[in-house]
């Protein structure tokens, strides 16, 4: 082998080898510079403060903590709950605000029956009246021919007496009914009337079973995205006020440190 053909081929694997060297640095860095931006959410320095979209987690109620799901440093999904107060008033105020507009519904209900019967009772009423109209109408046309009839001495003045009694009585019945039948619908007013004023606080106690099941429902303090714990102000048996940011939730990416 000539001396030129040696020295060709260690010029060749130089080359080799100084292209391996530089693919390993360029993957250390590659690989360097990955594990930076997927941790350089969060910094450790004295003096310098985190840049970012962070999200504040708040209590919509207040109550005692009873449990603490998360710690700091800690990675979280969007749903997930970080906290729980204490359910137990919370149900409690679910369980009369439904008990409340039950009842009200139950009353609505009665008072439709109510004024079911007694429009039936009007109907029946309506019918006595015709029928004392009609028994009053004969009474008169009798009493009408018997006032002739004594005149004629054809009938005894106790038979005329008998007839204008009983024109008497079937009018009172007529006047009697009609008294009965006003009472009646003066009843199916007042039942309207009582109806309508339930139905005026069906708004208010549907609203108040809503805000009631919210209020249950915001016990549990859910994450809003997916984020990193950068700061938890919320510990077990701690008593929460309405408002009060507990959590700070960071983006995993696009933070930055300002010194």
């Amino acid at each position: 082998m000539s001396k030129l053909s040696i020295q060709l081929n260690k010029s060749f694997l130089r080359f080799i080898l100084a292209t391996i060297v530089i693919i390993c640095i360029l993957m250390m860095l590659i690989y360097t510079y990955y594990n930076w931006s997927r941790n350089s959410d969060i910094q450790n320095t004295d003096n310098a403060y985190v840049k970012g979209d962070l999200m504040y987690v708040s209590s919509k109620v207040s109550g005692y903590v009873d449990h603490v799901y998360v710690g700091d440093n800690q990675y979280v999904k969007a749903g997930q709950v970080l906290a729980q107060i204490n359910q137990v008033d919370f149900n409690t105020l679910v369980e009369e605000a439904q008990s409340k507009l039950d009842q009200l519904n139950a009353n609505i209900h009665q008072i439709d029956e109510q004024i079911k019967l007694a429009k039936e009772q009007v109907k029946v009423k309506q019918a006595e009246i015709e029928a004392a109209k009609a028994s009053k109408l004969r009474a008169d046309n009798y009493f009408t021919r018997s006032d002739q009839l004594v005149q004629d001495g054809a009938i005894s003045k106790q038979e005329f007496d008998a007839a204008y009694d009983e024109k008497v009585s079937q009018a009172s019945k007529v006047h009697i009914a009609m008294i009965s039948i006003d009472e009646a619908l003066q009843n199916i007013n007042v039942l309207d009337a009582q109806k309508g004023s339930l139905q005026a606080m069906l708004p208010a106690a549907k609203a108040n079973l809503v805000q009631a099941k919210e209020n249950l429902e915001s016990t549990k303090l859910i994450a809003p995205r997916d984020g990193k714990v950068v700061s938890r102000k919320v510990h077990q048996g701690e008593y929460l006020t309405s408002g009060k940011n507990i959590i700070v939730l960071a983006p995993v990416k696009n933070l930055w440190i300002e010194a």
